[in-house]
């Protein structure tokens, strides 16, 4: 295949997974996890100017096999540009990171199937949210070569993303994420601490300048007594 008939392949294949071949839908709970995991990896990546790709629920197209979508993936070292699906042999980078979110869909599916699919298919890391029995669930590749994952065994409550450098936990029916003691926020947490962080600015500001207003007016009383009594003691001096 030449690479304009490669280039062509490519545009042909779809950009979106239709949804009657999504299964069963999932609902807001499902919804509302897969935002905030997408949007504290999002921010995070970005403040610390970290070239990482993150999205999710989007047509994944590797060479010769079916295509996957998972809940939420990471490519590490791509550019975190808008794009309507991913397909390995155009980007040059597979997804190494991905996350499942189970509430209502098929169970065997996130728990047994893809941990299966997932290594084949060289995806390094995969994590699985159980929103229903409160549980998550981390798988690592031990050997590449070999497609098999490893279970990863959680530390003090927390599960080690050795792609991302984070930690991993679930708290309640969100997933969070920790770089060491911090905790990564979401993007409704970071505007609310910005909404925070501003009232105390205004409320410091505004202290400043009432303490200011009030030394002053205090300077001017003191200037006023001041003059007061330069023009006594002139009177005195002229009797």
């Amino acid at each position: 295949m030449t690479p304009a008939e490669r280039t062509r392949a490519l545009d042909a294949l779809p950009i979106y997974v239709p949804p009657e071949e999504c299964g069963a839908m999932e609902g807001d709970r499902h919804g509302a996890c897969r935002e905030a995991a997408v949007g504290a990896l999002r921010a995070y990546f970005e403040a610390t100017g970290q070239r990482v790709y993150v999205s999710g629920e989007m047509a994944v197209y590797f060479p010769g096999q079916l295509r996957v979508a998972p809940d939420v993936f990471a490519v590490m070292g791509a550019e975190a540009q808008s794009r309507d699906s991913w397909i390995v042999t155009r980007e040059g980078r597979k997804p190494e990171w991905a996350l499942e979110i189970l509430a209502l869909g098929d169970r065997w599916k996130d728990l047994k199937g893809h941990v299966v699919e997932y290594a084949a298919l060289g995806i390094r890391e995969y994590f699985i949210a159980d929103l229903v029995r409160r549980r998550l669930w981390g798988y690592r590749l031990g050997d590449a070569s070999i497609g098999i994952y490893t279970p990863i065994m959680p530390q003090t409550g927390r599960y080690r993303s050795e792609v991302l450098d984070l930690d991993l936990v679930l708290d309640g029916e969100k997933v969070r994420f920790y770089h060491g003691s911090a905790r990564l926020l979401e993007p409704s947490e970071i505007a609310e601490e910005l909404e925070d962080r501003l009232n105390d600015e205004q409320i410091l500001r505004r202290e400043a300048e009432e303490r200011a207003a009030a030394e002053a007016a205090k300077r001017s009383d003191l200037e006023a007594q001041l003059a007061q009594m330069r023009e006594e003691l002139e009177r005195l001096r002229g009797r």
